[in-house]
């Protein structure tokens, strides 16, 4: 579950370890937070969510806010730590683990939930856009991003908003990172 919170508000901070210098693009920011640093498999290990705000500034180079710590179902995304010369923000955020003790062989996490992508959505209007994506480590360990656009249909005649999840196809380099540093606990 993602939990959003606004409004907007400057003065953010980048995120430990992370260069001030940015980063070329949101993938290689989303790598660097939930990957390189070794958060994602933390949030595995621990069995909960944690959360960052992706930024672009006007000479194009990506940022990430502080990471905020959630708990085995949710977290809030700090998109008032973004600063207000950011001119495109996405949401990102793991989740823990695919089973939950007492839970049966339901898994959870695999993808964006509803809640996920209800609070998506909600982050795309209520910022005219300016939220346009969020990316996700799920508990399979694979990193999806979804996206928002304005679209035409050409069927009904009618201008709205289209949503995408494509899987950007960096758990390979999760799967190297963990090799390096061991493997990951079983699921509780």
């Amino acid at each position: 579950m993602l939990v959003a919170f606004w409004p907007l508000a400057s003065n953010a901070a980048r995120g430990p370890g992370l260069d001030d210098r940015g980063f070329e693009n949101a993938q290689d920011a989303f790598v660097a937070v939930f990957i390189d640093s070794g958060l994602g498999r933390r949030a595995y290990e621990e069995n909960r969510e944690y959360a960052a705000a992706l930024y672009q500034m006007p000479d194009g180079r990506w940022h990430a806010t502080p990471v905020s710590t959630g708990d085995l179902k949710s977290c809030r995304i700090p998109y008032d730590k973004v600063p207000d010369g950011a001119v495109r923000i996405a949401g990102a955020h793991t989740h823990g683990q695919p089973r939950i003790a007492g839970e049966g062989k339901q898994e959870f996490g695999t993808g964006f939930s509803t809640i996920d992508r209800r609070n998506a959505l909600l982050s795309y209007r209520v910022t005219h856009g300016r939220v346009e994506s969020q990316w996700l480590l799920t508990s399979h360990l694979q990193i999806l991003e979804l996206s928002f656009a304005m679209a035409y249909s050409p069927a009904d005649s009618r201008i709205g908003v289209q949503s995408r999840i494509r899987d950007l196809g960096l758990s390979e380099r999760f799967a190297r990172h963990s090799a390096d540093t061991g493997p990951l606990a079983t699921s509780r």
